[in-house]
This record gives C-alpha cells, structure tokens and sequence, in this order.
C-alpha cells in the first residue's frame, strides 16, 4: 500500500511515522527545502531562537511515546511565571503552575472574586476529566461513560454544547479584567473569548495549572529532527520543492496528484497536513470539505509579530529569572509576552547572555519600525534599563527568522493557520477525519493557540488511523 502525505510540519511528520511503521510506502511532499513547518529554531551570533515554541504540557510525553521518540526528546519543567504590570512604574508578580497558586495571586488582586474564582476552579477541575474522557471514546464506551456519569452530561449539555469560553467566564465573574486574565493565562494572547469553543476551555483551564507546562530542551527543533530521523528509519522519504498544484478526484477518489514539477503521483491514501486554507481555495473542489462539521475558512487567530532579541546581558542577574512573562505597559494597557528561554535551557544562548522572544497578536497593520521602537521602550523598562543601554547591548534583533521571511514572504495575515471548530469535536482536535472523498484524509495546523504542539501531533496520528482502517 502505497500513501502521500502533504507537508512535513508536526502533523504531516507524525501521520507518516505512524504509517511507515505500519508498513505503509510512505512519502511526503514538502513545498519548501526544510522539514519541520513552522516548527524551527534559527542560530544567530550564537543565540539560539525559537520561532514556534511556547511550552507544552507534560502530557505530550504520551504522544512522543506512540510515535517511538519519547527517549529522544527531554522535556524541562517549567514551574513558574509572571505577569508584569507597567504603568508609573513595573510591578511584577509570579506564581506557580498550580491551581492554589494561580487563585491566591487573583484572590489578592481581585478581592472582591475571591468566592467566584473558588466556584469557576471547582467547575473545570470536575468537570475537565469527564470531557476528556467522553470525548476520547466512541459507541458503546461512550454510552456507558455517559450513564456512569449522567449529572456531568446534563452539566455539559446545559452550559456546554454551542458555547463559548466567554459564556463560561461570564458565569462566574463580574470583572472583566479577570476574565481576560484567566484568559490569557490559559490560552495565550490573541484567541478572542466569543471565539473559542467552551468544551476545550474547560478542559485546558485545569490541566494548564493540574499538569504543569514544560519547554523542550532544544527547541522545537530537536523535535522535528528526531521525528524525520525516525520516519527515516521506517523506510519512509520526504521530496522537498514539491508543490502540490492540484488533488484529481473522480469517483469519490483521488485519482492522482499534481506537483509543480509536472509529475503526477498516484497512491492508495493522501493526507493533506499543511495549511487548510490553502486546500480548500487551491487545491481541491471545497464542496467536498464544506460539510464536515468542524472546517471553518475563518481564522480567529490574529497575526503573530514577534521580536527576537539576542542581549549581552544576563537578566538573571536583575531577578528575571522565570520563562515567561506576561506583560501590560503603557496607558493603552498593551499586551506582550516575553519569553526568555535562555533561563530554562541554558543551550539557548552564550553564557551569561540572554536570548529573549518579544510576541504581539493583533489585527492592525504593522509599521515595524515603529513597533521595534516599542519592543525597546517596553522591554527596556521592564528589565530596569535605560533605552540606550538595553540598545547597546543587543547583539541580535530580528521581527522575522530567515525562515519564516521565506514561508511568509512578509505577509503576517494567516501565517498562523489557527481555525474555529465546533464546540464538541475541538475536546480532541480532529482536525484529523475523513472527508466526503473515501481516501484523502485531513490535519490541519492548530497554531497560535494553547497545547498547539500536543494537539498538531494528535491530529496527524488521528489522521494516519482512519487512512490505516481503509487499507485493511
């Protein structure tokens, strides 16, 4: 049996591990000269950076196990962070990855909350373990799940089905300066609140702070590295320059497959892993996609500005010593996270240097250099430096890594390919299913969005299931 995947990021990486160890002729077909998608790290003057990494839970480590990488890849705890709020002058507050911790620093910042932020925990920390598990079985299993647990299903089709994370804070808090920081906290600037399905906010909002977060020691880069060194390992191969210009489909099959070269390809199963977008208004007839119950064409993720800074500073030595840092500045109240994973992986920068990512998400165009100039008036403030010293010591400011300049040609619209999906199926990101063609397969990207590395990979090991069970 023979199977093309399309896109080498961590979905396509994933499904064509699982199908080359299943003995499946496996290829891929990347459009760029590199694996890995938008998972990369890039070197500069020494300086590693990481352009797609944020953390990931601990829980991934089953994921890296299904795909036989769990001894290649060593995962960093990550056990704090902070939030800096700047407006005379930086205030900055941290707190543990744990649910206590996360409650006593809002208990003291919004008093009158207090009793609401016990209720909204006690809800989804209940309420998260049943989703989860209703949502990972099917038919029988799923029947009895729902008969044991009868008063959580009522809850769930109450509160739940067609809501948004939104209505669920809206149930418990007042203040809508907690809401965005409970927000924020669990699923990262940028997602709106009316935009995110109310199943997987309940979900993620405990396991963030239950589970903990970690940081892969390498960057995202020692991932993909190891995920192509096994997929080799099985027999399987991966072109690169090849461009997918069409998917031919008759009968309610694909037939063959089109590249920029000329050449048409034929195989048993495709599964399309790269941008969705792009499928539905290049490469395929989208009517054969429209009616599946979680593809939507809108973005709600907004563009990613980030900043990449190399500083010849070690800001341990100030009292920065966490990952990341959560940060409002100005009379405006901008948002921006700082991450400096120098302080959890040492290998990210040299010695007593620094290696900092500065990330915006918004709608509006950029002018970038006016928002150079920010980065260095806001970050230079919070780290207690004059603007000329913190300039003085950079050894390294970039807005784009040399790959994303070439994947993204400067265009910021899109280029994180997050999607919206329906309030049940998003429980477990199956952005990986069957399409109403018998043997073309789908996984998409969740990017921009929380636990985007552990659900990206799911989907591409859900993906290469359903195309195992047709080849039977």
């Amino acid at each position: 049996m023979k199977a093309i995947v399309i896109g080498s990021g961590l979905s396509g990486l994933s499904a064509a591990i699982i199908l080359a160890r299943n003995g499946v002729d496996t290829t891929i077909l990347e459009r760029n000269s590199f694996y890995g998608g938008y998972a990369h790290c890039f070197i500069e003057k020494g300086y590693r950076f990481e352009t797609s990494l944020h953390n990931i839970s601990p829980g991934i480590f089953g994921s890296f196990s299904s795909l036989g990488i769990a001894n290649d890849v060593k995962l960093l705890p990550i056990k704090s962070t902070s939030v800096v709020i700047c407006k005379k002058e930086c205030k900055t507050t941290s707190f543990d990855y744990t649910v206590d911790s996360f409650k006593a620093y809002l208990k003291q910042k919004y008093p009158g909350e207090s009793l609401n932020m016990d209720r909204f925990f006690d809800y989804v920390v209940n309420l998260s373990p049943f989703l989860t598990e209703f949502a990972s079985n099917k038919g029988f299993k799923q029947f009895v799940i729902a008969v044991k647990k009868i008063d959580k299903l009522i809850e769930t089709g109450r509160n739940i089905i067609k809501s948004t994370a939104k209505d669920v804070l809206d149930r418990f808090f007042v203040d809508e300066t907690i809401k965005d920081e409970i927000f924020n906290q669990v699923l990262y600037f940028g997602t709106g609140k009316s935009d995110f399905a109310a199943a997987i906010f309940s979900v993620a909002a405990p396991l963030f702070f239950i589970k903990g977060t970690s940081y892969i020691k390498g960057g995202s880069q020692r991932l993909v590295d190891a995920m192509v060194k096994k997929f080799h390992s099985n027999g399987g191969k991966i072109e690169y320059n090849c461009q997918v210009n069409r998917i031919h489909i008759a009968n309610n099959r694909v037939e063959s497959i089109t590249t920029n070269d000329g050449k048409q390809r034929t195989c048993d199963v495709v599964l399309y892993c790269a941008d969705l977008l792009h499928l539905l208004k290049n490469v395929v007839d989208a009517k054969i996609i429209k009616d599946q119950p979680s593809v939507f064409q809108r973005a709600i993720v907004p563009p990613l500005l980030a900043f990449y800074i190399g500083l010849n500073e070690n800001v341990k030595k100030k009292g920065f010593i966490n990952y990341a840092y959560g940060i409002t500045f100005g009379k405006n109240n901008d948002q921006l996270d700082m991450t400096i994973s120098s302080n959890i992986d040492p290998t990210a920068a040299p010695t007593n240097k620094t290696n900092i990512l500065v990330s915006y998400f918004s709608n509006k165009q950029y002018d970038i250099n006016t928002m150079q100039k920010f980065t260095i008036k806001s970050i230079s403030t919070v780290l207690g430096m004059t603007k000329d010293d913190f300039v003085h010591k950079i050894d390294v400011m970039r807005y784009l890594s040399p790959r994303d300049f070439e994947m993204m040609t400067l265009n910021q619209q899109g280029s994180f390919g997050g999607f919206q999906y329906s309030n049940y199926n998003a429980i477990q990101h199956p952005i990986s299913y069957k399409t109403l063609v018998k043997n073309l397969f789908l996984a998409g990207q969740w990017v921009g969005v929380g636990a985007g590395f552990e659900n990206t990979i799911v989907g591409g090991i859900n993906a290469a299931k359903l195309a195992l069970s047709i080849m039977k």
